[in-house]
């Protein structure tokens, strides 16, 4: 990967020039997607991709905490109320109504929260990390209405951990694009491009530390 010019502390950010040429994909890229594809009686089968990811990590000497709670005030929550604001909908204005009432000002908002820090102490082991599972239903449409299979990877995954050994913070993701590259669908990943860009500025936000 290509090498940036850090900003502030010296930071891993895995974004190198390879996130730029990837913004044009190619008939070529699709060509190497190509799936193994195994047949089986009954006529099921199994299809196998290999693709590549491209991982994230903003490191950041801001206190583990400050970095919790700067993240947790720009995402709005549905959890545990999703299910909830569908049933309650009558058509696409109101859900879009009810989920614009609950998005944070990242334009993000939290489904799902694993603490695994505090079951990890049930094992004996003392660390602390957060994974968190945050997206908008509005922007997962973006991907949808082109190809339901992405909907494997919307809403997507984020973890902010404390790296002890190194006295610092990470926040760490793996770029929505390169996971819907998978798929060879030019408008998915023309839409997922926007959503890298979304979830960098709130890396960015949250930790000061810039590609």
């Amino acid at each position: 990967m290509g090498h940036r010019r850090p900003h502030g502390l010296a930071s891993r950010l895995h974004l190198g020039a390879e996130y730029h040429r990837e913004r044009a994909e190619s008939a070529e890229v699709r060509k190497a997607l190509t799936p193994e594809v195994s047949f089986y009686d009954g006529g099921g089968s199994i299809m196998k991709k290999t693709y590549q990811v491209q991982h994230i990590e903003h490191v950041t000497r801001l206190p583990f905490e400050e970095v919790i709670q700067a993240f947790e005030r720009a995402v709005g929550s549905v959890e545990g109320v999703y299910d909830d604001l569908v049933a309650m909908s009558h058509d696409t204005a109101e859900f879009e109504r009810l989920v614009r009432e609950r998005e944070g000002s990242s334009g993000f908002m939290r489904f799902f929260t694993a603490d695994h820090g505090v079951w990890g102490r049930l094992e004996g082991m003392d660390f602390r990390a957060r994974l968190y599972i945050i997206g908008n239903p509005l922007i997962a449409m973006t991907m949808l209405r082109h190809e339901v299979a992405a909907g494997l990877n919307v809403p997507v995954r984020i973890m902010i951990y404390e790296d002890v050994g190194g006295g610092t913070t990470r926040f760490v993701y793996d770029l929505p694009s390169s996971l819907m590259s998978v798929l060879g669908n030019e408008q998915v990943m023309n839409a997922a491009r926007k959503l890298d860009e979304k979830l960098i500025a709130l890396a960015v936000d949250v930790t000061r530390v810039e590609p």
